[in-house]
Protein backbone atom coordinates (compact mmCIF):
# COMPACT_ATOMS: atom_id res chain seq x y z
CA UNK A 1 0.00 0.00 0.00
CA UNK A 2 2.63 2.33 1.23
CA UNK A 3 4.53 1.88 -2.72
CA UNK A 4 0.77 2.92 -4.68
CA UNK A 5 -0.33 5.37 -2.39
CA UNK A 6 1.97 8.95 -2.08
CA UNK A 7 2.29 9.42 1.54
CA UNK A 8 3.56 11.75 4.28
CA UNK A 9 4.38 11.24 7.86
CA UNK A 10 2.52 12.19 10.84
CA UNK A 11 4.62 11.78 14.83
CA UNK A 12 2.74 11.54 17.46
CA UNK A 13 4.76 13.02 20.40
CA UNK A 14 3.21 11.31 23.89
CA UNK A 15 4.34 14.11 26.87
CA UNK A 16 4.38 13.43 30.67
CA UNK A 17 1.68 15.03 32.26
CA UNK A 18 3.75 17.29 35.01
CA UNK A 19 6.37 18.66 32.89
CA UNK A 20 5.46 18.53 29.64
CA UNK A 21 8.27 16.63 28.37
CA UNK A 22 8.30 14.49 25.83
CA UNK A 23 9.02 10.37 26.33
CA UNK A 24 7.47 8.79 23.26
CA UNK A 25 7.41 9.52 19.50
CA UNK A 26 5.46 6.94 17.17
CA UNK A 27 5.68 7.46 13.13
CA UNK A 28 2.69 7.05 10.83
CA UNK A 29 2.17 7.09 7.10
CA UNK A 30 -1.13 9.06 6.28
CA UNK A 31 -2.12 9.41 2.62
CA UNK A 32 -1.63 12.53 1.38
CA UNK A 33 -5.00 14.63 2.62
CA UNK A 34 -6.21 16.82 5.22
CA UNK A 35 -7.55 15.21 7.85
CA UNK A 36 -8.94 15.92 11.84
CA UNK A 37 -7.50 13.98 14.28
CA UNK A 38 -9.76 12.98 17.33
CA UNK A 39 -9.45 10.77 20.50
CA UNK A 40 -11.99 7.58 19.46
CA UNK A 41 -14.69 8.12 22.40
CA UNK A 42 -13.71 11.75 22.39
CA UNK A 43 -16.08 14.38 22.04
CA UNK A 44 -13.85 16.84 21.47
CA UNK A 45 -13.81 19.00 17.83
CA UNK A 46 -10.31 17.33 17.22
CA UNK A 47 -6.87 18.69 15.23
CA UNK A 48 -7.03 19.53 11.73
CA UNK A 49 -3.63 18.64 10.27
CA UNK A 50 -2.48 18.37 6.28
CA UNK A 51 -0.01 15.57 5.28
CA UNK A 52 1.95 16.60 2.03
CA UNK A 53 5.63 16.82 1.67
CA UNK A 54 6.19 18.41 5.56
CA UNK A 55 6.53 16.54 8.54
CA UNK A 56 3.61 16.79 11.17
CA UNK A 57 4.55 16.43 14.64
CA UNK A 58 1.55 16.48 17.52
CA UNK A 59 2.07 16.24 20.68
CA UNK A 60 -0.56 15.35 23.38
CA UNK A 61 -0.29 14.99 27.19
CA UNK A 62 -0.95 11.53 28.73
CA UNK A 63 -2.68 12.23 31.58
CA UNK A 64 -2.35 8.53 33.06
CA UNK A 65 -5.17 6.77 30.63
CA UNK A 66 -5.83 5.36 27.78
CA UNK A 67 -5.89 6.89 24.49
CA UNK A 68 -6.77 6.22 20.94
CA UNK A 69 -6.40 8.17 18.08
CA UNK A 70 -8.51 7.42 14.95
CA UNK A 71 -6.13 7.15 11.65
CA UNK A 72 -6.95 7.28 7.92
CA UNK A 73 -7.67 4.47 5.97
CA UNK A 74 -4.22 3.44 4.43
CA UNK A 75 -2.34 4.87 7.52
CA UNK A 76 0.90 2.66 8.46
CA UNK A 77 2.96 2.44 11.42
CA UNK A 78 6.53 2.08 11.77
CA UNK A 79 7.63 -0.79 14.01
CA UNK A 80 10.87 -1.63 12.62
CA UNK A 81 8.63 -2.22 9.45
CA UNK A 82 5.81 -0.15 7.73
CA UNK A 83 1.95 -2.51 9.11
CA UNK A 84 -1.41 -1.19 8.47
CA UNK A 85 -2.44 0.64 11.51
CA UNK A 86 -6.35 2.06 11.70
CA UNK A 87 -5.88 3.90 14.98
CA UNK A 88 -3.11 4.93 17.60
CA UNK A 89 -3.74 3.07 20.93
CA UNK A 90 -1.99 3.88 24.01
CA UNK A 91 -2.73 2.06 27.26
CA UNK A 92 -1.55 3.32 30.66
Amino acid sequence: MLGRTRCGLLVLERCNHSDGEPYEWRVFAIPYGTYVLRGLGCAEEGWEYVIGGTLVVYSFLDCNGDYEFELPEGSLELVGTWVECPAAQYHY
